[in-house]
């Protein structure tokens, strides 16, 4: 799959430096526009349209990241826009929030250099006079956000108001032109700069956004090179779309592959295999674990005779992890604790690392290969992997579920199984609009079709080389 996205970084490096489309001495000089900005920004300020600013420092040699053609010049934004910032009405006035009458952006709402047509949120009238003071941004504005996601940037496509990460900037020239190079600029431009620590991350103040620094060529090259990124773009978009239907295509084919497999339908059945209610009956005199399931139960669909439905609690062992204190996970040594953030479908992350000292009485939460570890909370509840390796200790923190399969059942078959649809239906039926939990008496409940072990092998192998030919369709 082509990462459309570094081509798109690569393009817009290019564009800032000047080397996407060619210079034109007709163009003239950068400074002659600004000479005409400066003359609208005056004549606003003589209106009392904008503010009188305090003035910037010069732009000095050292802070100039690159070189530029010589007809264009560093400004910082400053000297070309100007900018205001966004507002949250009190979350606990009621009025601000009771009707949808305007559109309220947040960061969520815009996506890169696209039009925003609606948003999550919308506030009241009452705010709309009380809050913001009848001072909405209107369609065709240009949005930048400035606190922790740092310089993306959309238009709008409807009046609306924003919170206060956002800024609404406006050109003095109201130039499309400028407008639309600024949209496709500022994200690499507004990241060049000083920043500031927030609580949550990386933000920019005020001043800091005056002092953004710009490379302007003339307008006439302005607009040539808008008009070369929105066609290089429009081509990287098809190029997006081609693979996302090739991504859902992969998706797609593997649910069908797994809803085969989970039939029988797959691979062949052998009679020596035997049947899987010997199986059953042989963890039942080995564990005492098998239980017997209700008649009236309505398993997800038929299988072949020498299988057998059960549940999960019959093929395995639960185990729900620590309740580790945080205060107790800031050492470099001991034993590594596994959250539902340290894995994802392909296994363990490396890092971050948390770690505890080794308790012996914590020794029951250790992870094991082939254990299958489950998010049991959170947005990511249900997400899952199975351990194939492991290089040191492992212990298994609260709400990750370690699903431990009895020797005599094949573990990558339950994992499989655990991707089906069926399953994840299961896991989304038990989340609420409250929380998003699922239980471990839920886990222990997945339905399983259980074929005799040696077909769960030949499952598992045929399972796998047709995944890893849909593979190479995203690879």
């Amino acid at each position: 799959m082509i990462d459309t996205n570094i081509i798109r970084e690569k393009i817009l490096d290019l564009a800032m430096k000047g080397k996407l489309v060619d210079q034109d001495v007709r163009d003239g000089n950068a400074k002659l526009l600004l000479a005409d900005i400066e003359r609208e920004k005056s004549q606003l300020i003589k209106e009392k349209k904008i503010k009188t600013q305090k003035a910037l420092p010069a732009i000095n040699q050292d802070e100039i990241p690159y070189e530029i053609p010589e007809n264009w010049t560093w400004v910082r934004l400053d000297d070309i826009a100007t900018f205001h910032m966004g507002k949250t009405p009190s979350k606990s006035q009621s009025e601000y929030w009771e009707s949808e009458d305007y559109p309220w952006v947040t960061i969520a709402d815009m996506k890169q250099s696209k039009i925003i047509k609606d948003t999550n949120t919308y506030v009241s009238e009452s705010a709309y006079k009380n809050v913001f003071k009848k001072n909405i941004s209107r369609a065709g504005d240009l949005l930048m956000s400035f606190k922790l996601t740092i310089g993306r940037t959309s238009i709008l496509g409807v009046d609306a108001f924003h919170n206060e990460a956002i800024v609404t900037i406006s050109n003095y020239l109201e130039s499309e032109i400028i407008k639309y190079y600024l949209m496709y600029t500022l994200p690499i431009l507004s990241n060049y700069g000083q920043q500031v620590n927030a609580i949550k991350g990386k933000t920019l103040n005020k001043q800091l956004i005056r002092k953004i620094l710009i490379p302007i060529p003339p307008l006439a090259e302005q607009e040539r090179i808008v008009e070369k990124i929105e066609e290089i773009f429009k081509i990287l978009d098809t190029i997006d779309a081609s693979q996302k239907q090739i991504t859902d295509l992969s998706h797609l084919l593997k649910e069908k592959v797994l809803d085969r497999a989970l039939r029988g339908e797959l691979v062949n059945q052998n009679t020596d295999d035997g049947l899987a209610i010997n199986l059953l009956n042989d963890l039942d005199n080995k564990y005492s674990s098998v239980i017997l399931d209700d008649n009236n139960y309505s398993f997800p669909h038929s299988i072949p005779s020498n299988w057998s439905w059960t549940h999960l609690r019959n093929l395995c062992t639960t185990i729900g992890g620590f309740a580790f204190k945080s205060k107790d996970l800031k050492g470099l040594e001991g034993v590594r604790i596994i959250r539902i953030s340290d894995f994802n479908e392909y296994g363990i992350i490396k890092q971050p690392v948390v770690r505890t000292p080794f308790i012996e009485k914590y020794e029951k939460f250790e992870i094991l290969e082939n254990d299958i570890l489950m998010a049991m909370t959170g947005g990511s509840v249900g997400k899952n992997t199975i351990v194939k390796s492991i290089d040191e200790p492992l212990y298994s923190n609260q709400r990750v579920a370690t699903i431990r399969v009895f020797d005599e059942i094949y573990p990558l078959y339950v994992f499989y199984v655990i991707q089906s649809e069926y399953i994840k239906n299961i896991i989304n039926f038990s989340k609420n609009s409250f929380n998003d939990n699922i239980s471990m008496k839920t886990i222990k409940n997945f339905p399983i079709p259980l074929p005799p072990l040696e077909e769960q092998k030949r499952i598992v192998e045929a399972i796998e080389d047709i995944f890893a030919s849909i593979n190479q369709l995203t690879d």
